[in-house]
């Protein structure tokens, strides 16, 4: 039996509970990654926030040099945060295709979710993710060199 096949040698009896399983898992594992994208959003505003408040702090203080690399730590480290939730979808994804072809997916007109995105590779969520981190550590990067240079 490969992996990702249904057991050949049950009755069709005793694979109906073995199929009700991995319907309720498959079921669970979409909420995980339901949860894993809800994550993702929420770490972008709050990495937005944080790092904004921490420029707005820093203007507030008495010049420290030390402090211009505060808003730059804490967007890698955001970053670094999203990262591990990207693989953690990647892996979770990957468990769903194994569910899709425990029950005989991809076929003609039905190919199930995460084939689906497998082999369309929708790219506008990626681009702009990708984007959104680039762009909030260069700014911080910026930023931090331009107070820097520019400070008393």
């Amino acid at each position: 039996m490969m992996e990702h096949e249904k057991p050949k040698d049950l009755s069709d009896e005793r694979r109906k509970p073995l199929d009700g399983f991995v319907l309720a898992e498959y079921s669970a594992v979409r909420e995980e990654i339901k949860w894993i994208i809800g994550q993702v959003d929420t770490l972008e505003n709050t990495a937005l926030i944080f790092t904004g408040a921490a420029w707005a702090w820093i203007a507030t203080q008495k010049w420290r040099p030390l402090y211009l690399l505060l808003p730059l730590v804490l967007s890698i480290l955001f970053f670094v945060k999203r990262r591990s939730l990207s693989n953690s979808l990647k892996e979770v994804a990957a468990y769903v295709m194994t569910i899709e072809e425990y029950f005989g997916l991809p076929q003609k007109n039905i190919t199930g979710w995460e084939h689906h995105l497998d082999k369309n590779k929708p790219r506008h969520f990626r681009w702009w993710r990708r984007a959104f981190w680039f762009l909030l550590i260069a700014v911080n990067f910026g930023m931090a060199l331009f107070t820097w240079y520019y400070s008393d």
